[in-house]
């Protein structure tokens, strides 16, 4: 990781949460939500 990513303190657990909670609720696949967004499925 290069040092500018390292300048924060930020928990992102409860947005990857919320986006879970939703994308689930819609009874998609994060396949399926990754090609809408076009984000690799990892990054959700």
């Amino acid at each position: 990781m290069d040092a500018r990513n390292n300048d924060f303190d930020f928990d992102f657990t409860p947005i990857g949460q919320a986006i879970k909670k939703a994308r689930t609720a819609k009874g998609m696949t994060r396949d399926e939500l990754s090609r809408i967004v076009d984000y690799d499925p990892r990054h959700l």
